[in-house]
């Protein structure tokens, strides 16, 4: 059985059961005024990409509303799966060989007084080791080209450079100073939810599958404050199995 809950005073809405009812109030959303963004859009801007239809067309190498670019070798596409996919697809073996996308016309900026919300989910597959990339940068089609992240370049997200296996870690960059804390392995075939809020004094917190997770060393003083989009990458990190990345959903709010 479900009770309605309404929290007007934060604009939540949440839904209640037994079994929630003592973290009702915990994970990335938790303070988010998603009832009041909804209802007036001057208050706080939003995007859910739920990878079910995209403008234009749709190819191996395009994808409506994202620029691709292919480092070597790449495949992407919608999937027919229940809520929407997006694939993204090495197509070789070799050390760096991959694709990236970056969300067109959308981008967002860390500021003081504008609180931040962000969720996403994907899994990878069929890899022992891979470089990957899932959040947010400045425009860059060689973010990731030679294995590591290019530090000249703002960022804010979750990743995987070369050498890293399958643990992935949290990165931040302002272009002069580069910061990381490793999060976790990422299990194989098995999809995993990723979060972040940003306050309004720029104090980050990081969630996995709903849970905090500490940070020692990505902190208020280097988050970027350049424009950042969307941004996806997935590339071969030289295993004998070419590395496939599923992109359920990236979703994000934040405070005008």
């Amino acid at each position: 059985m479900y009770d309605l809950i309404s929290k007007y005073g934060k604009g939540n809405l949440a839904f209640q059961t037994l079994d929630n009812k003592g973290t009702i109030n915990d994970g990335v959303w938790a303070d988010c005024p998603r009832l009041a963004f909804m209802q007036d859009p001057a208050l706080g801007h939003s995007m859910n990409e739920d990878f079910e239809y995209v403008p234009g067309a749709q190819t191996s190498t395009v994808l409506g509303g994202w620029v691709y670019s292919q480092s070597y070798s790449g495949a992407i596409g919608l999937q027919d799966l229940t809520g929407g996919v997006l694939k993204l697809d090495c197509n070789s073996v070799s050390l760096g060989h991959g694709c990236q996308l970056q969300k067109l016309g959308e981008s967002v900026a860390f500021a003081s007084d504008k609180e931040f919300w962000f969720e996403g989910r994907f899994k990878l597959t069929s890899a022992s080791k891979c470089q990957i990339f899932f959040g947010f940068a400045e425009t860059d089609g060689d973010l990731l080209k030679a294995g590591n992240l290019a530090s000249s370049t703002e960022y804010l997200g979750f990743g995987i450079e070369t050498g890293a296996g399958l643990t992935y870690s949290l990165y931040s960059s302002t272009g002069a100073v580069e910061k990381s804390d490793e999060i976790a392995a990422l299990v194989s075939d098995t999809y995993v939810k990723v979060g972040l809020k940003i306050d309004k004094d720029l104090n980050i917190t990081c969630y996995v599958d709903d849970a905090e997770v500490s940070l020692s060393n990505v902190a208020t003083l280097y988050l970027p404050d350049a424009q950042l989009t969307p941004t996806l990458i997935c590339q071969s990190d030289g295993s004998t199995v070419q590395p496939v990345m599923y992109v359920d959903y990236i979703n994000y709010m934040q405070r005008r």
